[in-house]
């Protein structure tokens, strides 16, 4: 069967240092649709193109893939999107795979490993160092263990008690909550004990804290 040639689209600012790859992206394993300036992509030709693989090159001081990782998702869907990049810190590139992105390659390593990494991407595989890597993963564990401690502590409480933790975390009164409710003050004190005991706090001060801390509530207001 005969191996699917990956269509890839460079995007990089035409005026700035360029990447030297139209030898490299006309291998015969891939279809190179030519260059783009960042402006260009809101051309609708440019869309049209459907490429399999985007690949930002990422040049100067302030971070264009903040700004153009959203946009470059919402426009090419399903398209694999790498970052070629002059200043490959963990921190950019972590920054880049949370945005969508599905590799960083530095700049510096293009020419000898640019075509491998876009057939990575391309697979559905992540190109990034393992360090990275790593932390990455973590990170995504992390958020699950999180959100599972979250949903436990979310099954502690009745419906009740969690709309009267919300009014709390946003400075209200028992006297105010049971207006807002309409319920008695007397029932509001209630519910707050058994918060209380729920998650064996002791004040009122620390339920609050420690419902905004654990995300139990978006923020004291």
């Amino acid at each position: 069967m005969k191996k699917k040639r990956i269509s890839v689209l460079l995007i990089e600012p035409v005026r700035r240092k360029r990447l030297k790859t139209d030898r490299i992206l006309s291998s015969p394993g891939l279809i190179f649709f030519g260059r783009r300036d960042y402006r260009e992509i809101f051309k609708r030709k440019v869309q049209d193109l459907k490429p399999d693989v985007v690949v930002l090159h990422e040049v100067g001081r302030r971070p264009n893939y903040l700004w153009l990782m959203p946009k470059l998702k919402t426009l090419f869907g399903r398209a694999k999107i790498l970052v070629v990049g002059e200043k490959p810190s963990e921190e950019t590139i972590m920054e880049v795979l949370l945005l969508g992105g599905d590799g960083y390659l530095p700049a510096a390593a293009a020419e000898r490993d640019l075509v491998r990494a876009i057939e990575i991407c391309y697979k559905g595989q992540i190109w990034a160092s393992r360090l990275v890597l790593s932390k990455f993963i973590n990170y995504f564990i992390r958020r699950r263990n999180n959100n599972i401690a979250k949903m436990d502590m979310f099954g502690l409480m009745t419906r009740r008690e969690s709309e009267i933790l919300k009014f709390l975390a946003a400075g209200y009164t028992n006297k105010d909550i049971a207006n807002a409710l309409g319920i008695e003050e007397v029932t509001v004190k209630v519910h707050v004990s058994h918060l209380l005991k729920k998650f064996n706090l002791a004040k009122r001060s620390e339920l609050i804290s420690y419902a905004v801390s654990h995300h139990l509530v978006m923020q004291k207001v």
